[in-house]
């Protein structure tokens, strides 16, 4: 899900006129790269396939290349708009997905990470209001 987030964050400076709107891009730009970061380090540590196994699954929340496409040709109250609206979506979605993974997993390490995940994303989503 973060992997298809960025295209979209990518558009956030060139497209919104509001410090508010680029500030939330930002935040949560770096958000999104440090878990990929965790993300990609637990992966590699498992031994899991090189392959995304969700490339190209259109799932809830997950921010479609259409989507991007669309964003890219809004701008100001529109993008605005519309780049919440994505990123609400996303971070719905990744409570879920959080949510489960702290209640039933049973690897340590992705625990904390879902935890950590909760912690940011209940940040984020504060200020994509």
């Amino acid at each position: 899900m973060d992997e298809q987030l960025v295209p979209m964050l990518g558009l956030v400076d060139s497209r919104t006129g509001t410090a508010a709107v680029r500030d939330l891009g930002r935040e949560a730009d770096a958000s999104t790269k440090a878990e990929l970061l965790d993300l990609r380090r637990l992966h590699d540590q498992a031994g899991l396939p090189a392959e995304n196994p969700h490339k190209g699954m259109e799932m809830p929340g997950m921010v479609s290349s259409d989507q991007v496409a669309q964003a890219g040709a809004l701008r100001d109250a529109d993008f605005d708009s519309y780049f919440k609206k994505c990123l609400r979506d996303h971070l719905e979605q990744k409570e879920r997905l959080a949510l489960g993974e702290k209640s039933s997993g049973k690897e340590a390490q992705t625990v904390s990470l879902a935890a950590r995940v909760l912690q940011e994303q209940g940040r984020l989503s504060a200020l994509a209001g």
